[in-house]
């Protein structure tokens, strides 16, 4: 009876609501505004208060049906309703779409430096946040100004609110924001649009370890951020990882941020996706700051395969948000740099100098899969470079030549080389 009831008293209200946009009802209400606003003096002031009222009452009820539209969606069809799918975004794309919803709500608050996001129809525990705020790090390189280890979680009445906090002023902030801005314009320049996405990789990662400095201990909250590598110069490894997440997605590569172990001590670095094949590289290992001055650069552990990566290095992927690593081509096959045979490191190396000779490079780079010691390079190098000299009239390469490993657990060099003048 009780269901009866609220129906009869629902058509009830709707045959009101009819009645009173008929063309009888509204003639009656005008004429009512007539005799209180005068016949003719003030029609045009009675049209104009008209059609506010429309508009405001129209207003509302689209107000009112949308929020019922949210609520039904939200009570309904949570658990069920597909995650949505963003471009360049793994963690958010690994997301329920319950999870979505805070995941955007907080985003959104950020990037408008509001004071807090809400969520309406549904509570989230402190787990489901920190597990939302790890994937808003890990996609969003950009938001660096967010304190996302003290948001505050509120719940009440079928509601989740946010309590944002953030490193500064919001006019300090938006200073930062466009100093960043900028400093990320200017490093995409290394990178045009004739160059594949492996060159682009080469130009943006070698310009993080240009221009930023490792730090392994700091309290610093920015230098954990991709601003801090960026902009300040100094960083952690988690904020290298956050710069190449910035940088090559900027430069549309699909890049994703790891969070594991290298060495048994907590580590960050990326996977990229480069020609639609996933690699790890770890800008951080790669970063030689006791030889950054003298131009050299080092490209150990750049586009690694799972296999490869894991002598030194481990992560969890039992959500399975990482995709497989399976192919072997790192940085130094796809420079005609790898080596397998002791017979062909004399030739590799030769047409190696001869490259870094035409473009006056001071070293050249090198992986050998050769059993021993990189003491078997040296009397293939000499031979190498002594080939090379005989070719011009004068000796162009001193020698003397320095060989710095690039990977602890792979035969992977930088050799430094010496121009006579």
């Amino acid at each position: 009876m009780k269901n009866k009831d609220n129906k009869r008293a629902k058509k009830s209200r709707i045959s009101v609501f009819n009645t009173l946009l008929t063309k009888e009802a509204f003639a009656s209400f005008t004429a009512r505004c007539r005799c209180f606003f005068g016949e003719e003096k003030n029609k045009r002031r009675l049209r104009y208060i008209l059609y506010f009222l429309f508009l405001a009452a129209l207003a509302v009820i689209v107000s009112i049906s949308a929020v019922k539209i949210k609520h039904r969606i939200v009570d309904h069809q949570l658990a069920n309703t597909p995650s949505n799918e963003r471009l360049y975004s793994a963690y958010y794309n690994s997301l329920s779409y319950r999870e979505q919803l805070l995941y955007d709500s907080i985003t959104i608050a950020a990037e408008n430096l509001k004071e807090e996001s809400e969520v309406i129809g549904t509570s989230y525990t402190m787990n489901d946040l920190m597990h939302i705020i790890s994937c808003i790090r890990a996609d969003r390189a950009d938001l660096f100004y967010v304190c996302f280890d003290d948001l505050v979680l509120y719940n009440a009445s079928h509601k989740t609110k946010i309590g944002m906090v953030y490193i500064d002023s919001k006019k300090n902030i938006k200073a930062m924001r466009a100093e960043y801005d900028e400093t990320v314009e200017d490093a995409l320049k290394l990178a045009d649009s004739s160059m594949t996405q492996f060159e682009k990789e080469v130009a943006l990662t070698d310009y993080i370890t240009d221009n930023c400095k490792y730090t392994s201990l700091s309290d610093d909250m920015l230098e954990s951020t991709s601003y801090g590598a960026l902009v300040k110069g100094q960083a952690m490894c988690d904020g290298y990882a956050y710069a190449v997440k910035e940088l090559l997605t900027a430069a549309h590569i699909d890049t994703m941020v790891v969070f594991g172990t290298a060495n048994g001590a907590e580590h960050v670095w990326n996977m990229v996706n480069i020609d639609s094949n996933y690699y790890h590289i770890d800008v951080t290992w790669n970063d030689n700051d006791a030889d950054k001055n003298k131009g050299l650069y080092f490209h150990g552990y750049f586009n690694m395969s799972d296999e490869e990566i894991k002598k030194d290095h481990a992560f969890d992927n039992s959500e399975g948000v990482l995709p497989k690593a399976g192919l072997s081509n790192n940085y130094y096959k796809q420079i005609s740099c790898h080596v397998t045979k002791e017979e062909e490191l004399e030739n590799t190396i030769y047409h190696a100098l001869q490259k870094a000779v035409k473009s006056k490079k001071g070293y050249i780079e090198l992986e050998y899969t050769v059993s021993g010691e990189s003491s078997v390079i040296a009397p293939h190098f000499s031979a190498a470079l002594n080939t090379l000299n005989e070719e011009y009239p004068d000796p162009v390469l001193k020698d003397a030549f320095r060989i710095m490993p690039a990977n602890t657990n792979t035969n992977a060099v930088t050799i430094q080389i010496n121009y006579n003048n």
